[in-house]
C-alpha cells in the first residue's frame, strides 16, 4: 500500500511539473539526462535512438516531423521531413555540393547532368531546374531566367532580367542586367551592355561599354566606356 501510495504520488509530481530527470532529480528541461560523472563518464552514459535495418515502408506524417532514427544498413543518422515526405541524412560533414547549401541552386539527385549551377543569394531564383546548362555566381545573378540555356554571368545582378536569351557570358556587376532575349552578347566589365534588352551577337570589354545599346546587334566595343551612347 505504502509502494502504491509513493507511485501515485509521483505521477501526481510528473503532471504538476511537466518535466523528466534521468540522473538529477532537478530537471531543467523537459528531459534531462545527466552523466554518471562528467568528467569520468560511463561507458554506458548516453542516449541510444531507434536503430532499424530499413526505412518503415509507410511513411511517418506531421506529428513525427524530425523524429530521428539511426540506420545501420549505412551507419549513419537520418530524420524525417515531412514537408519534403523524405528521410534527411544528418550530416555532420557539411555540405557536400552546391545544392546542400542555403544559397546554393544545382542537380539534387545526379541524374541531370547538364543542370545548371547557381551560387548566391537568389541566384536562378526562377530556373526550371532542367538540363539548361546556365552557370550563375552572385547575388540575384540569372534572377528571371526560367529554360534559356548556356549563359554563363558572374557579378551581382548580371543577366538579372534574361528570359528568353540563349548563349550570353556576363562578367561584372550589372553586367548585361536589362537583357530579356538577346543571345549570343558577351559583357565583360562592370555594367558593361546594361541597357541591352533584345541586341545580339554584341561584344562589350571594359566597364560601361555599349551601356546604353539596347535593340543594335553585331556592335564589337572595348575600353572604358566605350561607345557609351
Amino acid at each position: 500500500m505504502k509502494n502504491l501510495l509513493l507511485f501515485v504520488f509521483s505521477l501526481v509530481l510528473f503532471s504538476i511539473n511537466a518535466q523528466v530527470g534521468i540522473g538529477t532529480n532537478t530537471p531543467q528541461a523537459q528531459l534531462d539526462v545527466v552523466a554518471s560523472n562528467q568528467a569520468s563518464p560511463m561507458n554506458t552514459d548516453g542516449i541510444l535512438v531507434p536503430r532499424i535495418n530499413a526505412f518503415p515502408a509507410t511513411n511517418p506524417g506531421a506529428a513525427q516531423n524530425g523524429m530521428i532514427v539511426f540506420l545501420t544498413t549505412d551507419n549513419k543518422f537520418y530524420y524525417w521531413h515531412n514537408p519534403s515526405s523524405s528521410w534527411v541524412l544528418l550530416n555532420g560533414n557539411g555540405a557536400e555540393k552546391i545544392d546542400d547549401l542555403l544559397d546554393g541552386k544545382s542537380d539534387n539527385d545526379g541524374t541531370q547532368d547538364g543542370s545548371s549551377i547557381f551560387l548566391g543569394i537568389d541566384a536562378g531564383f526562377n530556373d526550371n531546374s532542367n538540363d539548361n546548362k546556365n552557370i550563375g555566381i552572385g547575388f540575384q545573378s540569372m534572377y528571371s531566367n526560367f529554360s534559356s540555356y548556356s549563359n554563363t554571368a558572374v557579378g551581382y545582378k548580371t543577366l538579372y532580367s534574361n528570359t528568353s536569351g540563349n548563349a550570353n557570358v556576363a562578367i561584372g556587376s550589372n553586367s548585361l542586367l536589362q537583357n530579356i532575349s538577346g543571345n549570343y552578347n558577351t559583357a565583360t566589365g562592370a555594367s558593361s551592355l546594361y541597357s541591352n534588352t533584345s541586341g545580339s551577337y554584341n561584344t562589350a570589354i571594359g566597364t560601361g561599354t555599349l551601356f546604353h545599346n539596347t535593340t543594335g546587334s553585331f556592335n564589337a566595343a572595348s575600353g572604358y566606356n566605350a561607345m557609351l551612347k
